[in-house]
């Protein structure tokens, strides 16, 4: 079974996966819980830290910042041909979900994965400006990269994004400019194949940015 749990109800959900004669769970968390100061009150990680907790067995997948964030810029970039960034040289590591889907299913399949805790990271750190250059590049056209002020990116992920969580992420980006994602190799050990890369990741998804 694969699982993607809210703390809140994760043992309740393991509880009913064993009454019903599941014999194994991959979970689905976050890198942040090794990565941030004070993972258990970090929003960021909390969730995720709690949710371990409740779910021992493993194996546990431990993602880091999805490629598909790129999405947050799909309006701006249809719309101005610009993207707003607070920390445009925070450099990410930036994993596709087709790597995490081949990933989990390896660990549902593999008995030698059962009971492992998984890094999964893109091929290298990436800059969210860098990755701006290349949707760009894909589109063929010019697409300004502004930075912007905390307060101003703040509100405007206000809708939602609660202030704790967003000054979270926003700590989290100012650190990654000082010092990049570390990147794992747990990706290609796994599935056998170098990591996808943000590129490919843009030349599979182009079309969202038109």
């Amino acid at each position: 079974m694969f699982l993607y749990a809210h703390p809140s109800t994760a043992a309740d959900v393991a509880a009913a996966a064993a009454a019903a004669g599941v014999e194994h769970l991959v979970v689905l968390s976050s890198n942040a819980v090794a990565r941030v100061d004070d993972p258990e009150v970090n929003p960021m990680a909390a969730p995720f830290v709690a949710t371990e907790a409740a779910l021992t067995a493993g194996p546990v997948l431990r993602p880091g910042a999805f490629a598909g964030n790129a999405r947050q810029w799909t309006h701006d970039i249809r719309t101005r041909r610009a993207a707003d960034l607070p920390y445009p040289d925070a450099r990410v590591d930036a994993v596709t979900e087709g790597d995490v889907a081949e990933v989990a299913f390896r660990t549902l399949t593999d008995p030698g994965l059962w009971g492992a805790t998984l890094d999964l990271t893109g091929p290298r750190a990436i800059g969210l400006a860098e990755q701006v250059r290349v949707i760009a590049a894909a589109l063929g056209a010019e697409v300004a990269v502004r930075r912007v002020g905390r307060d101003r990116w703040k509100r405007s992920v206000g809708p939602y994004l609660t202030d704790a969580y967003a000054e979270a992420l926003l700590n989290y980006w100012r650190d990654l400019e000082r010092h990049p994602a570390p990147v794992s190799t747990d990706v290609p050990t796994v599935i056998g194949r170098p990591a996808t890369g943000f590129a490919d990741w843009v030349t599979q998804h182009i079309d969202e940015f038109r």
